[in-house]
């Protein structure tokens, strides 16, 4: 009989296991790699942007108020190649990074992260950005989020809670089965 009641306790958090986690996670994947994977705190559309006739990105970097930031390192990386570029922005918060070709680029500053479709000046789309504006929340620190962002960031620790929230009364009245038995 007792080994009915494991097997049953077993039965219920496996199942809730399945019905939680997502299935790459249950197949043994990993979280992937791709560009989507660096900004996990908002998942961002990727932003369309010309490049100039010389082939060079524009932007500006502004802090969080629209003051712009001078003298922030700017790292501009090729999504299929890997190659980085690297620039600091003026006294206006704004840099310039020369000679780029078209393709997917992640763009880093101080506290931002953007997702580049960069297009050479004859193929860009009426819609693409002239420039690229990165702005930068010098307020965001780790840890300082609401408690209900934790319970439901991680599938897993949902998973955890719902779990307990369903083996924490079958021990008891289990417990109490066992002592009425005795």
């Amino acid at each position: 009989m007792r080994e009915f009641r494991c097997f049953r306790w077993l039965a219920v958090v496996i199942a809730c296991t399945n019905w939680v986690l997502p299935m790459h996670l249950l197949r043994g994947e990993g979280p992937s790699r791709g560009p989507a994977a660096l900004n996990r705190s908002a998942t961002r559309a990727m932003l369309d942007v010309a490049l100039n006739k010389d082939g060079g990105l524009l932007g500006q970097v502004l802090d969080s108020t629209g003051r712009p930031l001078p003298q922030q390192t700017v790292i501009v990386r090729g999504i299929a190649d890997g190659i980085a570029h690297q620039t600091t922005t003026n006294a206006q918060g704004k840099f310039t990074v020369p000679a780029l070709h078209g393709g997917v680029f992640q763009v880093e500053g101080s506290n931002c992260l953007a997702l580049c479709r960069c297009w050479t000046a004859p193929a860009a789309p009426p819609s693409a950005n002239r420039e690229l504006l990165l702005v930068s929340d010098g307020q965001l620190q780790r840890g300082q989020r609401p408690i209900e962002d934790l319970f439901f960031s991680s599938p897993v620790l949902l998973g955890l809670i719902i779990a307990a929230a369903i083996a924490i009364p079958i021990a008891i009245h289990n417990s109490q089965d066992d002592d009425a038995a005795s």
